[in-house]
């Protein structure tokens, strides 16, 4: 079978690999759909040191069951199923209760190199970590990053009738606006520098703010916000966590979710004077990715606001290489390994 192998910074290469086997409580699973994170085009232009060379990457997947491992039961070949790919240990209280983000012992598939990630044909996963869908439904590969906006919205607090600022309008970004209008806030702002992604934001009924030649918070008062409850920092760099603190009101939230990088620096008085809370945000739970499922499964989703870019295993190399360099932006870049049929 075919794999797209991260062979170090800046280089992809397809490959044929031996098929994969499903051990006792694994699930051998058919890649129908995975989306290209922004994580991963980072890990390929050599930025974060979160890749390493010889793995194959992709962790927000949508496949088809072909065959079950020994002990397997509750699922036929033919299922279709979206994958969430934080293996927990199982076993420690963060696992117990639901949160196996949190595992101090966790391995994220297609992220960790012990696990083969979605960048090919077939793939195994732990039988516990597949989702059930409707048939056809590959677009499931967006319900990982749909449950990252999910989880951070809910760890910033937002309920209904909250004014949320949302900083970055990529996939994460807009993720996190659509989770704060399901969560019933009252207003929704989000900004970017890329007037393409704050229309887009528009379109999922958020006020944009350009933010090109323009702070966080002259763009909000010029709108008649002077303070802002709940802010989602979905860059996660020191000038959009000081952007986030200046309009945060007294007693606010800054949740972080973007991995921008790895140092921030913080202006600390802001946070003790007014009893700001800046609060980390990663993954989600199993709850939250269940709860993201559930809403695709529902058409409260709008796929087509996401996926813009449909591209098979053998154009991947070249897409990576367009989206590490800036030469071709897209808010979801989704490839389908095994063609373009239905799980």
């Amino acid at each position: 079978m075919k794999a797209l192998i991260f062979q170090g910074p800046m280089r992809m290469v397809v490959e044929d690999v031996p098929e994969p086997v499903a051990a006792a409580g694994e699930l051998l699973l058919r890649v129908d759909a995975v989306g290209i994170c922004g994580s991963d085009v980072h890990g390929y232009a050599g930025e974060t040191g979160r890749r390493t060379a010889g793995m194959v990457m992709g962790h927000e997947i949508s496949a088809t069951v072909l065959e079950l491992g020994d002990g397997v039961t509750g699922w036929s070949s033919g299922d279709c199923v979206a994958v969430n790919p934080v293996i927990g240990c199982r076993q420690c209280i963060r696992c117990h209760a639901g949160n196996t983000n949190l595992c101090p012992y966790r391995r994220v598939i297609g992220v960790d190199s012990h696990y083969r990630g979605g960048y090919a044909e077939q793939i195994v996963v732990p039988a516990a970590n597949a989702v059930p869908l409707e048939a056809g439904l590959w677009q499931g590969a967006l319900i990982e990053p749909l449950a990252v906006g999910l989880q951070a919205v809910r760890q910033a607090g937002v309920c209904r009738d909250t004014e949320v600022a949302v900083l970055g309008a990529g996939m994460i970004g807009l993720a996190a606006t659509w989770a704060a209008w399901r969560d019933g806030a009252r207003d929704v702002f989000t900004g970017d520098l890329d007037a393409t992604k704050v229309r887009r934001a528009e379109r999922l009924g958020a006020v944009g703010l350009s933010l090109s030649a323009t702070t966080l918070r002259e763009a909000l008062e010029a709108r008649g916000v002077t303070e802002i409850a709940r802010v989602v920092d979905a860059i996660g760099i020191s000038a959009t966590i000081d952007s986030a603190l200046d309009m945060v009101t007294p007693g606010g939230t800054v949740c972080i979710v973007g991995m921008g990088s790895p140092q921030v620096q913080l202006p600390a008085y802001a946070l003790t004077t007014a009893e700001r809370r800046i609060v980390g945000s990663f993954c989600y739970s199993e709850a939250h990715f269940r709860e993201a499922a559930e809403a695709l499964l529902d058409g409260t989703v709008p796929v087509d606001l996401f996926i813009d870019r449909e591209i098979g295993l053998d154009e991947a190399p070249e897409a990576f290489r367009q989206l590490a360099s800036g030469e071709r932006a897209t808010v979801k870049t989704v490839i389908r390994p095994t063609g373009r049929q239905a799980c």
